[in-house]
């Protein structure tokens, strides 16, 4: 019976099963994923006290998005080697992914007091290097660029700046600060502007971040014809049943719709602080943006060095509209649309680059999303201007695969960015 192949040996063959801190969403599929299953597995049973086997079987259940069974494998390494900065922040990333957002705070802190750097898991070779400025949250939190950009193309350095990294930069040609401003990040904002100024190129100046922020968007496009933006007030939690009702409520420091809510009635908002306690709360008033047909649609623009790009449309019957958790792929006439609206923004938003551009240039940013609605009267109502939006491929044979050609598009408006 032939020996398992060392944990090196096997790292040579299958390189790729090294890069654990690769953003989990960027990990596809590997030819013969159950043949080196086998392999790797009789290589932990022969080397069981090295780390490395158990994040290497971490990265490959995670290419199969067994999530949970990854995280076990992950924390596995840990438990061998208490020192794994690596394998901290991939058990953070996919704590993250199944919502335990406890355990994730927990992995990616015990990461970073360890390190702040992580750099590209491959050789750069011939790649352009690129550093991304993020804060300490998961990748969601940040922008995903490794779920978008070729990386046979782009090496994706990464360097965690809530607190000043005790670590050398590495070589890189641009520096891409990944992350929108929301209150408490001054730190990391002050930590991105030293990094910046070390770098010969910079995307999206740290220092200019909280002209897209929701405390300040409204007044930033303030004045642009055929835009609307919801007023938000931070508000201290003692102080919140002084507001004016309905109103749209969130922790402010939150993210992708946690804790958001559309709260009408003195009792509902005492259960959703109950639920979601915080010290502050960013509340604003809701604007009803419902379509005739009773459905609420939201549209993604990316913005790249003041092109305008369509990303995604989502038909919901609910007024809170996030794509995963809207039955588009439950309904053709949904896709449809979105495949029209793709095609031809033009005939949701007439001046639809006009206005992306203006945003562009009142944000200053060179690399921003914008979520927006489009109200009765034809206003684009702007919900958020954030430079840390996802955008991703989808699967050539899926129900999304139309949207192939207008990712790409902007993957390669961001190329010639970067490059």
């Amino acid at each position: 019976m032939n020996a398992a192949p060392s944990i090196d040996d096997l790292l040579t063959r299958v390189p790729e099963l090294g890069g654990y801190t690769v953003a989990p969403a960027a990990l596809s599929p590997l030819p013969q994923m159950r043949a080196i299953e086998r392999v790797l597995r009789a290589s932990i049973e022969s080397s069981p006290e090295d780390a490395r086997g158990y994040a290497m079987l971490g990265n490959l259940l995670t290419r199969q998005s067994l999530y949970l069974q990854a995280r076990d494998a992950y924390t596995h390494a840990i438990e061998i080697d208490a020192g794994f900065a690596a394998a901290y922040l991939a058990a953070a990333e996919l704590s993250s992914i199944v919502r335990d957002d406890e355990a994730a705070r927990t992995y990616l802190s015990r990461a970073l007091a360890i390190r702040r750097r992580f750099d590209d898991p491959m050789p750069v070779g011939d790649r352009t290097p690129v550093l991304m400025l993020l804060k300490d949250a998961p990748y969601a939190v940040n922008a995903p660029l490794e779920v978008l950009l070729d990386r046979n193309r782009v090496a994706l350095h990464k360097l965690y700046v809530g607190e000043e990294p005790r670590e050398t930069l590495p070589d890189h040609a641009v520096a891409f600060v990944a992350f929108g401003y929301a209150p408490g990040d001054e730190r990391a904002v002050a930590n991105a502007s030293k990094i910046a100024a070390l770098s010969a190129r910079t995307i999206n100046a740290p220092q200019i971040l909280d002209r897209s922020s929701r405390a300040h968007l409204a007044a930033t496009l303030a004045g642009i014809e055929g835009v609307a933006v919801a007023t938000v007030q931070a508000v201290d939690a003692k102080d919140l049943a002084n507001i004016e009702l309905p109103a749209i409520i969130r922790p402010i420091d939150s993210h992708a719709g946690h804790g958001l809510a559309h709260v009408r009635t003195k009792t509902e908002l005492e259960l959703h602080v109950q639920g979601f306690p915080s010290r502050r709360y960013a509340v604003s008033s809701f604007v009803d943006y419902r379509s005739p047909d009773g459905y609420y649609r939201k549209y993604r623009i990316i913005v790249v060095d003041g092109m305008a790009f369509p990303y995604h449309l989502a038909v919901s019957p609910r007024w809170i509209v996030h794509y995963q958790s809207s039955p588009m792929e439950e309904h053709e006439w949904m896709r449809l649309e979105e495949e029209r609206f793709l095609a031809d923004p033009a005939s949701v938003f007439p001046q639809w680059v006009s206005i992306a551009q203006l945003i562009a240039r009142r944000t200053k940013l060179e690399y921003v999303g914008l979520d927006v609605a489009r109200l009765p009267d034809g206003t684009m109502l702007v919900f958020e201007a954030d430079p840390a939006m996802l955008v991703h491929d989808e699967d050539e044979t899926g129900p999304f695969s139309f949207k192939r050609p207008y990712v790409d598009a902007i993957r390669q408006a961001v190329h010639r960015a970067l490059t």
